[in-house]
């Protein structure tokens, strides 16, 4: 049986399977998913890879590499800049910028990344077949 979830429902699913499975050091873990900007992190994030091309378990996983890490950093700038009535450039530009492509994340995932870490990842969210890495 297949799932269809909205896209509210997928985000909350991503945010929820990065979180649980997160080595601690990336954007699941960063101090910007504890701030009331939370949920549009995790939208932001998610809808604009999902438009690059990313699957949701790449999403997740990408979250948790070190790409992750550094572009939570600069958002949470970018958060500190929006309180202080600074400029900052939108989420969604900063990551359609910075992201690595699709493909090459797809592949460093298919090497790097344990297959048990990986089914992990699908049990969270949901999925099985219609996800595929």
């Amino acid at each position: 049986m297949v799932q269809y979830l909205s896209t509210v429902e997928l985000w909350q699913q991503i945010w929820r399977a990065g979180s649980k499975t997160s080595s601690g050091f990336g954007l699941w873990s960063h101090e910007i998913m504890f701030t009331e900007d939370a949920p549009t992190v995790a939208r932001v994030w998610t809808e604009t890879l999902t438009a690059l091309g990313y699957s949701p378990v790449d999403i997740v996983l990408y979250g948790d590499w070190r790409d992750g890490r550094h572009m939570a950093d600069e958002m949470w700038d970018m958060h500190r800049g929006a309180e202080t009535g600074g400029q900052a450039i939108p989420l969604q530009e900063y990551i359609v910028d910075r992201a690595a492509p699709a493909e090459k994340v797809r592949n460093l995932n298919a090497k790097q990344v344990s297959p048990e870490a990986i089914d992990n990842v699908k049990i969270i969210l949901g999925y099985f077949d219609e996800i595929t890495v």
